[in-house]
């Protein structure tokens, strides 16, 4: 009796539920041929050039457990198979793997965040194929320990906080070698009198860079400032002046947001 074929452990349930779909609204198709099988079984192979082989046959074979298959090798341990798996779900346009796909834009390899972009245009688009995906930014640490190192720490916070919402950034926590770079620093504190209330105002300014260049794309200034009834106490007036530079971080990722949303 001959030997049946069993897909690897890995893709055994996509291609079981995948089967059970099938075989209950069409005719009965063939097994795939010995090539694919052989593919399905060499997604879990020791060899990283043996697994992307495998992605490539099964990407040509069109098999009907391909995509679900190969969406699970973007997160193999190997970059040169998890950037095999992007360009292989942007050539099988499996918008399912979007989400995966989008990960791997700050993947700590070069390779792999390149591929990740690339399949990225043309998997996440929206209507009438126009780009819908989020572009990869990264708030750089402020550069110069001086004695407003502290305050760029807090416009670092605002702008972080403010940017997470914006469905067109993606965050990134360091640097890669796509998207951009955005340097922010405090340029200014002062103490205002505004009627009754004290104000502290923070003025601050923002850098973007393309990389990996880092070619500069964009600046802006703004200013943002926290108060309470006069007089301040130190205790108030350091409290004023760490909300106003959140305030003032806040302003500026409504700028970046404005930015982005007319490139």
């Amino acid at each position: 009796m001959g030997s049946v074929w069993a897909p690897p452990r890995r893709v055994n349930a996509v291609l079981a539920l995948a089967a059970a779909l099938f075989f209950t609204s069409t005719p009965a198709l063939a097994a795939p041929s010995r090539k694919v099988q052989q593919a399905y079984r060499g997604l879990e192979h020791a060899s990283f050039k043996v697994r992307v082989k495998s992605i490539g046959v099964l990407v040509k074979s069109r098999d009907q457990g391909a995509a679900a298959a190969i969406r699970g090798m973007l997160k193999d341990a190997d970059p040169t198979v998890r950037a095999a798996a992007c360009d292989a779900a942007a050539r099988l346009k499996d918008t399912a793997a979007v989400e995966d796909v989008r990960a791997l834009l700050t993947d700590t390899s070069p390779l792999v965040a390149r591929r990740a972009e690339a399949a990225m245009k043309k998997l996440d688009r929206g209507p009438r194929g126009r780009k819908s995906g989020r572009v990869v930014f990264t708030l750089d640490e402020p550069a110069n320990l001086t004695k407003t190192a502290g305050l760029e720490l807090k416009l670092v916070e605002g702008a972080r906080k403010k940017l997470g919402t914006m469905p067109r950034i993606l965050l990134a926590e360091r640097a890669g070698t796509t998207g951009y770079l955005v340097s922010l620093t405090v340029q200014r504190v002062e103490e205002k009198a505004q009627g009754p209330d004290a104000l502290m105002n923070v003025a601050g300014a923002a850098t973007v860079m393309e990389l990996p260049g880092r070619q500069l794309k964009f600046a802006t200034r703004v200013q943002a400032a926290a108060g309470k009834a006069a007089p301040l106490t130190d205790a108030e007036r350091t409290e004023l002046t760490d909300d106003g530079a959140r305030a003032c971080g806040e302003a500026l990722a409504d700028e970046l947001g404005k930015w982005m949303a007319r490139q």
